[in-house]
């Protein structure tokens, strides 16, 4: 009787054993899960079907370093974005490429500047062809915001108008900037067998647009 307690413990204890193994390869297995991934047309239906209900989950604004800039000097804004959500939200965090002012597949947050003073004509953006090409979503970009948290962003207005072989500043007098962010993807760029592929992760998608400011341009100080 107490030879088959004792010989009983180790075939037990090689039953726990293997039964650890078993486990430990069922979530070896998987870890290495071959994570799902959407083409372009994929994940920009995606966006669009999520955007209505994203669209007041995210709020912006912003404001410049200086209201009045002496002319020739760089402009720069402080963009804030803000959860309205009692949980996390990913947002994609705009970077200085993404501030175009055309729609573009980089463009994240599109801006206009007009005109308000009397006398004053500029043809401020210029309206042309853009010489460069888009940029790789990394995941780097999206940023998580806590609830009912906020983020500033310190970027630079490009400050030039003009024509393809020339360029020049804002000319003196007052502007009012308007500015709206965008955002159509769901999450960051892979490569899978030479083709660019989403990975989702439920970022904000849509536009939301920021009250206009006004900027003056003054003589050089």
């Amino acid at each position: 009787m107490l030879f088959a307690r004792w010989s009983a413990r180790p075939i037990r204890r090689l039953y726990l054993v293997l039964l650890a193994m078993l486990t430990l390869a069922l979530c070896s297995g998987c870890s290495q899960s071959p994570v799902i991934t959407y083409s372009i047309e994929e994940q920009y239906d995606l966006a669009f079907t999520r955007s209505v209900n994203m669209r007041n989950q995210l709020e912006f604004s912003f404001y410049l370093e200086r209201d009045h800039v002496p002319l020739d000097q760089e402009i720069f804004f402080i963009a804030t974005f803000t959860n309205t959500l009692d949980h996390p939200l990913v947002f994609r965090e705009p970077r200085q490429h993404g501030v175009i002012e055309q729609v573009y597949p980089d463009t994240t947050l599109l801006f206009s500047v007009k005109s308000i003073s009397e006398g004053t004509s500029v043809r401020y953006p210029f309206q042309g062809l853009i010489e460069k090409f888009p940029e790789a979503v990394t995941p780097d970009e999206f940023v998580t915001l806590p609830p009912h948290g906020s983020r500033e962003i310190r970027l630079q207005l490009p400050h030039l108008a003009g024509t393809l072989s020339k360029e020049f500043p804002l000319p003196l007098g007052q502007y009012r900037v308007h500015m709206t962010y965008m955002n159509y993807d769901i999450g960051y760029q892979v490569e899978r067998n030479g083709e660019t592929r989403y990975v989702d992760i439920n970022a904000w998608v849509g536009e939301v647009e920021a009250s206009p400011v006004v900027l003056s341009v003054t003589p050089e100080e």
